[in-house]
């Protein structure tokens, strides 16, 4: 959370947003590990609280899931989303009578999304606005056609033009920002 303290006291930018993510993960075939535990959480969460600003907690299975309905329980303000992120092979875990796939899996008073990574992702846009998810797509190292990475800006029309020809419609930053209870 440092990065995140360091701009709202630096005063030029202050996120509206900060992900927390709610569990912890393995990084690809090496020995790197991200390690995000329950009281971490907690902590970020009062972080956010204290800043203003939203957290995004992101779902990577039901376990996850089960400890944000938890946090939203113990007070942490309802975050902005509760986004189930899913990677490359698009696996849903089905514990405590949930999948992250189904759309019953969300937190009460949390606005959930979805998206998912690689070759799977334009897909799961479509699987987005099927299940009345809000979703993202994502920048980074996503691959856009026939092994060719694509920048943001290729992602988010593609995504667009998959969302509008399924009839559903993009927020206006305007109306996110509204939906979302964002300052």
């Amino acid at each position: 959370m440092r990065h995140v303290i360091d701009l709202c006291q630096e005063g030029l930018y202050r996120p509206d947003i900060a992900t927390l993510d709610c569990g912890s993960l393995n990084f690809g075939d090496g020995n790197r590990a991200y390690v995000s535990t329950p009281n971490y959480l907690r902590q970020g969460a009062g972080i956010c609280k204290d800043l203003g600003v939203k957290p995004e907690l992101e779902v990577f299975d039901t376990g996850n899931l089960w400890f944000v309905r938890q946090m939203v329980k113990e007070g942490c303000s309802p975050p902005v989303t509760d986004p189930i992120v899913h990677g490359h092979s698009l696996r849903c875990s089905r514990r405590r009578g949930a999948s992250a796939g189904d759309g019953q899996h969300s937190a009460e008073n949390c606005n959930w999304g979805t998206f998912a990574i690689s070759r799977m992702q334009m897909p799961w846009v479509a699987q987005a606005v099927l299940l009345g998810a809000m979703c993202a797509s994502t920048g980074g190292q996503s691959l856009f056609e026939q092994g060719v990475y694509a920048s943001n800006a290729q992602l988010v029309e593609k995504a667009r033009t998959i969302i509008e020809a399924m009839g559903a419609r993009v927020l206006t930053a305007a109306q996110a920002r509204e939906k979302l209870q964002l300052r």
